[in-house]
């Protein structure tokens, strides 16, 4: 080989040296910068979850401005607070209150919590950032700065099956009478009015809590028995319920002598539709136009009748979606009531766990005189009971699935909560929908 390929050679190995080293360096500054912004990604999303805390904190001392900016730093990412974290800090923690519409204020019914953190970095610094400032917001409002007043029709299954045994203790419909008198106990009188509708119906409103059959309509399919005058609002909205906000039942009140005595006696027969629509007429009728309407509704069973006046004249075949389509129905008219901005819960309660059987069913006429009728097949499409109540709650957040026949007062407290608890609402929001 002669110098001259030689030294051609040597210049060669120089520069691939170079490269290589040129690419380490771009290697390591690659992975620094991808090591800091992971560090300033769990910073943010540390400080998020703080200020959301903080502001759901704060919100509960509502509506004192004072109690509620000294309650959200104490649950702050600052030095010292509840949620101060090793990996942050330096935070700093700026709280207010404010008015939102759409909530009584009196004097504040909302709070801004900011947090603000410088995150030192490692790599960047060598390019003069020796720290990034992140930042989060978070707001909350309170179930009201002053409580939201509450418009709240009770719907209470009580066939015959509710008699059947509850693991608590005494029968299903005993089980879901504690419950609710657990609930309205938490309740505010000052503020939130109940009331109360039962399937099936009694024949009069002094029948209501009567244990003769004949004082209550069973909605018989076969026969023509049922009134369109029956009562199913037992009990109009009220709120003498309790003492006081501060006290215990009232056991005077008509809505705690009624939920007291209620009983199933036997018979079958559940028209879910006609109960939803009674309960939300009374809503509809309510003179207090600020307040949330909401629909509790119990039931262990499915919707399998429509009252033959729906079938009047009657007609074969049936054409009422009330009789040929009872689970449908049900959701048709739980929906109207969510799109006049009720909340409706729904609670299945021991009810078939099996949702994919479609257990709902119409009916139909079966003799030529047409004075009877029985069960046809299942309604089409098919449905299940359980599916029925799932899309009976406004939202997912609103059906409860209790597939043995416990005790329902976990259900309704979590229930209680959902109405009463704090809510966080877009930084930008200008109105607050409860």
């Amino acid at each position: 080989m002669d110098v001259r390929r030689r030294l051609r050679l040597e210049n060669e190995d120089g520069q691939a040296i170079v490269l290589v080293a040129l690419m380490l360096i771009v290697l390591v500054g690659i992975v620094g910068l991808v090591l800091d912004v992971g560090r300033l990604y769990v910073a943010q999303r540390q400080l998020v979850g703080a200020a959301d805390n903080a502001a759901l904190a704060g919100a509960m001392a509502l509506p004192d401005p004072a109690a509620t900016v000294a309650t959200a730093k104490t649950y702050s990412a600052s030095d010292s607070e509840l949620n101060a974290n090793p990996h942050l800090t330096g935070v700093t923690t700026d709280v207010t209150t404010k008015c939102l519409g759409g909530l009584p204020c009196n004097p504040a019914n909302t709070v801004v919590v900011r947090e603000h953190a410088a995150v030192p970095t490692a790599f960047l610094k060598l390019f003069g950032f020796g720290s990034v400032d992140v930042s989060a917001t978070a707001t909350a409002a309170m179930a009201g700065g002053t409580p939201v007043p509450l418009n709240i029709m009770l719907v209470v299954d009580r066939t015959a099956s509710m008699n059947n045994s509850c693991t608590a203790g005494g029968t299903k419909l005993g089980c879901a009478k504690k419950a609710i008198l657990a609930f309205i106990g938490d309740m505010n009188p000052k503020v939130d009015s109940i009331g109360l509708v039962v399937l099936p119906p009694p024949t009069s409103l002094a029948n209501a809590c009567s244990s003769s059959q004949s004082s209550l309509s069973y909605d018989n399919p076969s026969k023509k028995t049922t009134n369109p005058n029956y009562p199913y609002a037992v009990v109009p909205l009220s709120n003498d319920y309790r003492t006081s906000p501060t006290g215990p039942l009232n056991s005077n009140s008509n809505l705690v002598k009624t939920i007291n005595c209620l009983q199933a006696p036997g018979g079958h027969g559940s028209s879910f539709a006609t109960a939803l629509e009674s309960a939300q007429a009374q809503l509809a009728a309510s003179s207090r136009p600020n307040a949330q309407n909401v629909m509790i509704f119990l039931s262990d069973g499915d919707a399998n009748y429509g009252p033959v006046y729906y079938d009047n004249p009657p007609k074969s075949p049936e054409v009422s979606s009330y009789r040929t389509q009872p689970c449908h129905q049900t959701i048709s008219s739980a929906a109207a009531a969510t799109a006049a901005d009720t909340w409706v819960y729904a609670i299945a309660y021991d009810t078939n766990s099996n949702n994919s059987d479609p257990d709902c069913y119409g009916w139909t006429r079966n003799d030529p005189a047409q004075t009877t009728s029985t069960f046809s097949s299942h309604e089409s499409p098919s449905i299940s009971g359980i599916t029925t109540m799932q899309r009976v709650a406004s939202d997912s957040a609103k059906f409860y699935l209790d597939p043995t026949p416990g005790d329902l007062t976990v259900t309704f407290d979590q229930i209680e909560q959902s109405l009463s608890a704090p809510v966080l609402v877009d930084d930008s929001a200008t109105q607050v929908k409860p």
